[in-house]
Formats: C-alpha cells, sequence, structure tokens
C-alpha cells in the first residue's frame, strides 16, 4: 500500500475518532417529505426483507427468488426507480438494510435514517454520538422491533424501527482508537458486535507508545445493552516490550481487530469470526484468524491462524518508522466475514483474504484447513477485500488487487487527497470468481472490464450479492453489474457514477461502488453509491432499481 493512502487513512480515523456529536431527538430534516407520511410506516408482517449484512444468520449474502423476485428472466429490465442524496456527505459506507417496508441505512455521518423502501422518502432520521459505518441489524425484542447498529467511537445502540426512538446506547470499549465497522448480528435476545480500531494510524508518530488494543466480540441483553459478556481475541492484555528507536515505550501483543460481521452457528452454540493483523510485536496466534467463540459465555473455543506473523502498522510506509514491528510483514488480514455453508454430508467454513487466498476449514474439527485457493495476486487493499457471497454450491469471489500511485496535479485523472494528488493505477486480475465450494476449484473467472474515464479502476473491491441464478457485484469505477450464476457472462450493467434528478431538494451524485454490498428485495435492488475512501470517486446517492 503507498503512503497516501496511510496518510489518508491516519487522518481519517482521527477525525472519526474525534468526531462526536451530542445526542438529540430529530424531527426529519429539511429535504421533502413523504406527501402521505400518515399511510407510511414500519409493517413487520411485510416479509421481502434484507436484514443486516449477509441477510441471514450464516452471512451467506443470499436471497430467495420468493423474496427477491428478480431472476435471468426479468433481471435485465430494471429501472431507476428513485434516488435519493444525503446531505452534507460524499461518503457512503453502509449497506441497506430492508425490513418491514422500510430501508434502514447511514449515509458518511452520525445518522441514521429510515425511507419508504417503493418510494425513496423519509419517514424518520435520528442522530447519534459519532459517525456509523456498519449496516442496521433488526431484530425482536419483547414483541418490538429494534435496529442495532455501532458507530465510530466503539458505542452501540438500540433504536426502535417505528419512529427512531433511542432504546438504548453503550460504550462497549474504552480505548481511544475503538470502532464499530462490522455489523451486529442477532440471535435468541442477544446482540453480538464486532469491535476493531484505528490504533494502526495513530502509531504513526514516534512518540506514541504503540499498541495496546485488542479485537473483541461483545454479546448484548438486546432489550436493555446489558453487556453479556465480552471476549478478546487476544486474551492476555498488552505488556511492555521494548521501546522504539526514539525511546517511547512499546505494548504488545495487539491488534486482532474484527472488521467484519460474525457468523452464528446455532447447531454448535458458536459464534465464528475472523480477524485483522498484528499491530505491534510479539505477533500471537489470534492475527489473520478464524475464532471460534462459545456464545453463552465468549469463551474461546479454538482458533485457526492462516497466516502468522503479520505484524504491521501504518508507521511501517512512512519515513519515521520507528513503531513499525516488521516492514515485511504483508498486511493479509481479514476484511470480511466467513461464511457457513450446511451442505449434505459436510460443513464448511469459508472466507476470502487481503492475500488473494480463499480458505475453507471445518469448523466440527477446530478448524481443520479443507482446502485453499490463491485468485489473485492479494495486497494491502485486496485481494479479496470486503465479502463473497454463496448460493448453489457455490462462493462468488470478488476480486479487489486495488492500487494507488502519486501524480502531479496536472494528470489528466489526478485526484486531490489529504496529503498530494493521486490516481489508481492500472489493474490486472480484477473480477468475479467462482469457485466449487467442495474443491475451491475455479469454475469461471468474469475478467474486470475496462474503466471509461482518467484515473479510474475497475477492481471489484465492495462485497456481491447472490440470488437463485443471478450475482450482483459493483466496482469502483462505479459500474453495477449482474451476472449469470451458472457461467459468469454479463447480463445487466449500470452507472451509477453519475448526477441523478434531485428527488429530496438534495443533488444526489453516485460515485465508486466499494465496501458494502447491494441489498435485493421484492423486485427491487438498492445500493449506496460514492466511497470515497483510498483514491474512491465520492458520492451522496442511495439508488433504488426496480423491475416494475
Amino acid at each position: 500500500m503507498n503512503k497516501f493512502i496511510f496518510n489518508f487513512l491516519f487522518y481519517f480515523l482521527i477525525f472519526t475518532c474525534f468526531s462526536v456529536h451530542s445526542q438529540i431527538p430529530d424531527a426529519p430534516s429539511n429535504s421533502v417529505k413523504c406527501s402521505e407520511l400518515k399511510n407510511l410506516k414500519f409493517d413487520p408482517s411485510t416479509t421481502y426483507n434484507w436484514n443486516g449484512w449477509g441477510n441471514d444468520l450464516n452471512q451467506s449474502r443470499y436471497q430467495n427468488f420468493n423474496n427477491s423476485r428478480i431472476s435471468i428472466q426479468n433481471v435485465a429490465s430494471l429501472k431507476l426507480k428513485w434516488a435519493y442524496g444525503f446531505p452534507g456527505t460524499e461518503k457512503m459506507d453502509s449497506q441497506p438494510t430492508i425490513f418491514g417496508g422500510l430501508l434502514f441505512t447511514s449515509a458518511g455521518k452520525n445518522k441514521i435514517y429510515a425511507l419508504d423502501a417503493k418510494t425513496g422518502c423519509i419517514v424518520w432520521e435520528r442522530s447519534v454520538n459519532s459517525r456509523v459505518r456498519s449496516t442496521v441489524q433488526v431484530g425482536k425484542v419483547n414483541e418490538q422491533y429494534y435496529l442495532f447498529f455501532g458507530d465510530m467511537s466503539g458505542t452501540s445502540y438500540a433504536l426502535s424501527a417505528v419512529d427512531g426512538k433511542i432504546i438504548w446506547q453503550k460504550k462497549i470499549e474504552n480505548h481511544v482508537a475503538a470502532q464499530i465497522t462490522g455489523s451486529s448480528i442477532f440471535y435468541n435476545g442477544i446482540i453480538y458486535f464486532p469491535v476493531a480500531s484505528g490504533e494502526e494510524g495513530w502509531a504513526i508518530p514516534s512518540s506514541y507508545q504503540c499498541c495496546t488494543f485488542r479485537g473483541s466480540i461483545v454479546a448484548q441483553n438486546a432489550a436493555n445493552g446489558d453487556v453479556l459478556w465480552k471476549s478478546y481475541t487476544i486474551p492476555v492484555e498488552p505488556q511492555k516490550t521494548s521501546k522504539n528507536a526514539k525511546g517511547v515505550q512499546n505494548y504488545g501483543p495487539s491488534g486482532a481487530a474484527i472488521w467484519s460481521s460474525p457468523v452464528i452457528d446455532p447447531i454448535k452454540n458458536v459464534l465464528y469470526a475472523t480477524t485483522g493483523n498484528n499491530y505491534s510485536s510479539p505477533a500471537n496466534d489470534s492475527s489473520d484468524a478464524f475464532i471460534a467463540f462459545d456464545l453463552k459465555t465468549g469463551t474461546i473455543l479454538w482458533k485457526k491462524q492462516i497466516t502468522s506473523n503479520d505484524s504491521t502498522n501504518m508507521s511501517c510506509y512512512e519515513s519515521d518508522s520507528a513503531n513499525c514491528p516488521s516492514k515485511s510483514a504483508p498486511d493479509h488480514d481479514f476484511s470480511s466475514s466467513p461464511i457457513l455453508v450446511n451442505l449434505e454430508n459436510r460443513r464448511l467454513l469459508v472466507a476470502g483474504q487481503k492475500s488473494g487466498v480463499v480458505t475453507a476449514i471445518d469448523p466440527d474439527d477446530n478448524g481443520k484447513i479443507i482446502w485453499q485457493n490463491k485468485i489473485s495476486r492479494g495486497g494491502s487493499l485486496g485481494g479479496i477485500q470486503w465479502g463473497s457471497a454463496f448460493s448453489q454450491n457455490t462462493l462468488f469471489v470478488p476480486v479487489s488487487d486495488l492500487q494507488t500511485v502519486y501524480v502531479t496535479s496536472s494528470t489528466p485523472g489526478a485526484q486531490k487527497g489529504i496529503v498530494g494528488w493521486y490516481k489508481f493505477s492500472k489493474n490486472s486480475g480484477s473480477g468475479l470468481v467462482a469457485l466449487d465450494v467442495l474443491t475451491g476449484k475455479i469454475k469461471w473467472n468474469s475478467k474486470s472490464e475496462s474503466c471509461n474515464f482518467d484515473g479510474c479502476s475497475s477492481s471489484n473491491s465492495a462485497a456481491v450479492t447472490a440470488l437463485d441464478d443471478v450475482i450482483f457485484s459493483g466496482s469502483v469505477d462505479g459500474r453495477l453489474r449482474a451476472y449469470e450464476i451458472s457461467n459468469g457472462k454479463k447480463i445487466w450493467d449500470t452507472d451509477t457514477k453519475i448526477n441523478f434528478d434531485k428527488s429530496n431538494g438534495t443533488r444526489a451524485f453516485g460515485g465508486s461502488l466499494d465496501g458494502p454490498g447491494v441489498t435485493v428485495s421484492d423486485g427491487m435492488v438498492f445500493v449506496n453509491s460514492g466511497y470515497r475512501m483510498f483514491g474512491g470517486v465520492p458520492g451522496n446517492a442511495l439508488l433504488a432499481f426496480s423491475i416494475d
């Protein structure tokens, strides 16, 4: 990863950790309201839902035809039905949840929005303490429906799905750099949160005592927010190690953040998560790993590390690298959720890694590796970045391999960053790959198409979404495409990196598709367009496409 990316992320993390807002009730903003607001409300009897990150406890990112109403026969008829432009933002890194006829999302800021899924009219909005990046998870608690999510200050929330009223909120990690980027998951009255941090960026100044954060899973009573257990990925607290070249005390082991949504296994009463790299030495066996936690107690049952000795932080890419534990560490952590695959004769837990390697392990045999396949060159921005999908005994894996380069301001396609000008470099190998889930062998490989503007990238970094016979994949150049599941043939393609009509009084403009993927419900496809991180094209558009 080049120097600009790390500088950019460092300042971004500093900003998100300290830009905390006061909690106040909200009336709808001055955007255009639904003309028949009184007739629009949360209706839990509606069954066409996409709930949370992966749409099920397995994190499969799959929607069946009964709920999607979209198939290979009608997907080409998808047309834009409405666009919503969020005011005051150019960053769309939260995935829409569809439940009870409403769409719940955030938009690069400290607000949660509820819109009518069919029309895009706003029903309510609510401010919280800090920016929200995680996807909303809906759960039924004491006959009421709550929305669960975390923010970039390490605080978890429960809101009423009906009107957005805050039911409870709780700071679940006090480390100054803590953040919740992965989505929570709800099961049997308990909500489980993954915890990550931005301490990798904090480590850039040699005066910083690196590093003390540890990733964790926090289980909370969904009714009142009480913490039932908290389990760190690294069981031991960081201890003093050596001093850096500037004489500043270092600590370790640290890191092993959980960036993505975990999996619930009701058969075994186990929660599975994937972890990131260590931040400081010594490295330990919790980083770049699958970890199994007991659902009732949080006890770590087993770990399966895929890449060892991956201790790194952002100082490793600076001229002052006093806090760098190892410049040879690859930074090949997991940023995507695992997927639990239940087959007729066996079960698998599969996940893609920034190394470009997809791994399948046996959850019933302490994480024994069943197969591995390196499908791309890999790198600090992937490899496999945000999420695969499972359908028809096939794992669909988006390939990123995203790279950026420094340029001068006069270079065509150059973008202005915090510390200079940059553009995307040309990629090789990006695209969408279909793997036989039993063997890991490639069924087909649909390579990325060339971009049509200066400074673009056709990298497939965003999470993908699977139906019975269709797979959706977005690319960093703003294209959203649908492919045949059986052969990878492209059957629908649209450009989201354009301006849209002012459906709500705010100019809506799309950008890069990265991070979250699309959600599909009742003949409609929803996507947030505009991912400004890592050289992506900014945007503020929530787009809804429909077959009707």
